[in-house]
């Protein structure tokens, strides 16, 4: 069979900075003079890739990766472009591209407005035009970020979006409004948090009140998200960012975040003292009294929080049955304070996706004393045979994955050969003119993708093997665990023995005959469940 004839992709993109060209820089515009270009010279069977709104410092537009796809699939024999910047604004990533991606897959690279083709291109010069765009996007971005700090420092807001609670004022878009609907809830959650309910029990309340979720509200909820399934769920996160917004007051605050390079996607937080605050820039939603008095109790269980005695289990308890981490509730009782761990899921949802696995801390501690105690008595016994046996029980859990893996491997190995073979064949074919060059070509094309595959998926299967055989050596590391401790020393769990000893430990839940019975897995560091 002859191989698919291999298409001409003419690339056009757009962004956000080329306003000032709008015109002769459209995506139409672009698409124009590419058809233009490509029937002048003959290149007739075309696909057009185009990326409106996206930057061209780095190479994430999914037209430009739909392209790549396609270049390394064989599908494609030449790009052409309008110019250099349309291609990209990044001296090293265009160069890279040209140099090396097109150059692998034998593509032809054009950029019309600088007259360059790469296969009798000048490569200095190529080099030159991608410097000069590069610099060209770090001006734009310098004065992008000169225009927004002086924005900023008069008082007007700088973020693309209101808050919840405001929107944007029709008349001035630096300027918000008060979102009546919403600024109804702000002022709620303010009233009950200054009554004395906490983040959680706000949120409860305004789900058992069906009040839309931010994000819910905007009508943009994100994919994965709990408002995807039930838009009235909030969560005390939430609750507490509404509560620490000065905004609310009627201030303007800008510069809470900052990137550190027109390259680096990454938000920093900057610290209060860096911050930028006009006060009274709109109209207050809550009065500064009350956004004062719940900054105070705020600010004073922060300090609770860190004064406060960390839990000996602090994240080692799961639920078994959702994998949610279990919640640890503090109960007040007479004979001081009482420990017990509930799913947070049971907690949150009142009941709709999981069932409580109640269980008190001590309970937990008590069996955890019993199986670290006797472990270290029979390892203390016999460090030798325990190790032999540990590892055993280790190589028995994991040996059908790692003969699995072998076999695979194996298989994958055996294959490349194959094809190897197949491809020697080929070419002695082609040179005793038993089959065409372009039948030769189509054999090639195919074996190579083969060929890609099958390093790819050897390469997983070596890391299934390095895994399995990683679990393998847990048993040497949890013997070094051990060896820290004594008998004596575990008379009482201490966190130190829980953070060196324990990964994790679900809390599953059983009904026998009516009867409902709480049980506990033990997940070991190194071993896992095996000595449990």
């Amino acid at each position: 069979m002859l191989a698919e004839r291999k298409k001409t992709a003419l690339y056009a993109r757009l962004s956000k900075d080329d306003l000032e060209d709008a015109v002769s820089n459209s995506i139409i515009h672009q698409k124009f003079m590419l058809e233009k270009y490509a029937e002048e010279h003959g290149y007739y069977n075309t696909q057009f890739y185009a990326d409106d709104g996206y930057t061209g410092v780095n190479f994430n537009r999914p037209a430009f990766q739909e392209m790549m796809d396609d270049i390394r699939k064989g599908k494609i024999e030449r790009v052409i472009v309008k110019d250099f910047s349309r291609f990209g604004r990044n001296y090293v990533d265009c160069g890279r591209y040209v140099d090396y991606e097109f150059a692998t897959y034998n593509v032809q690279f054009i950029s019309i407005g600088e007259n360059f083709n790469s296969e009798n291109g000048d490569r200095i010069m190529m080099g030159l035009f991608n410097l000069i765009n590069e610099l060209y996007a770090q001006d734009i971005s310098r004065k992008q970020r000169a225009a927004i700090r002086a924005k900023g420092e008069s008082g007007k807001h700088v973020t693309t979006r209101p808050i919840y609670g405001y929107r944007t004022d029709p008349q001035d878009k630096s300027h918000w409004i008060i979102d009546e609907d919403a600024a109804e809830v702000v002022r709620f959650i303010f009233t009950m948090y200054l009554s004395g309910h906490g983040f959680s029990e706000i949120a409860d309340m305004l789900h058992d009140k069906k009040v839309l979720c931010p994000s819910a509200y905007r009508g943009k909820i994100r994919k994965g998200s709990s408002a995807q399934t039930d838009p009235y769920t909030w969560n005390g996160r939430t609750i507490a960012d509404i509560l620490s917004k000065q905004e609310y007051c009627g201030d303007t605050v800008n510069f809470r975040t900052e990137r550190k390079s027109y390259k680096d996607k990454r938000v920093i937080f900057k610290p209060d003292s860096e911050l930028v605050i006009h006060q009274n820039t709109q109209t207050a939603i809550v009065s500064r009294a009350d956004y004062e008095a719940v900054q105070e109790k705020l600010s004073q269980k922060k300090k609770y929080v860190r004064n406060r005695e960390r839990p000996i289990l602090d994240g080692k308890v799961f639920c078994y049955d959702c994998k949610c981490k279990m919640y640890l509730m503090r109960k007040k009782q007479k004979d001081g304070i009482y420990n017990v761990y509930v799913c947070n899921n049971y907690r949150k949802k009142k009941n709709q996706t999981c069932s409580s696995h109640y269980i008190p801390e001590k309970t937990i501690l008590q069996e955890l004393k019993k199986l670290l105690y006797q472990i270290l008595q029979e390892y203390e016994n016999d460090k030798k045979t325990f190790l032999r046996k540990l590892r055993y029980l280790l190589r028995a859990k994991c040996s059908s994955e790692l003969m699995a893996a072998r076999s695979e491997c194996e298989k994958v190995e055996n294959r490349i050969r194959e094809v190897s073979d197949y491809k020697k064949s080929a070419y002695a074919d082609k040179l005793s003119k038993r089959i065409t060059d372009e039948f030769f070509d189509s054999i090639m094309f195919s074996m190579d993708e083969e060929t890609i595959q099958l390093k790819s998926k050897y390469e997983e299967c070596q890391h299934v093997l390095c895994a399995a055989e990683e679990k393998i050596k847990g048993a040497d590391l949890f013997c070094r665990r051990l060896n820290q401790f004594s008998l004596e020393s575990l008379n009482e769990i201490s966190e130190t023995a829980v953070n060196s000893l324990v990964d994790r430990i679900e809390i599953r839940e059983e009904n026998e005959l009516g009867k409902k019975s709480v049980l506990l897995d033990f997940y070991l560091v190194g071993i896992g469940k095996i000595l449990s």
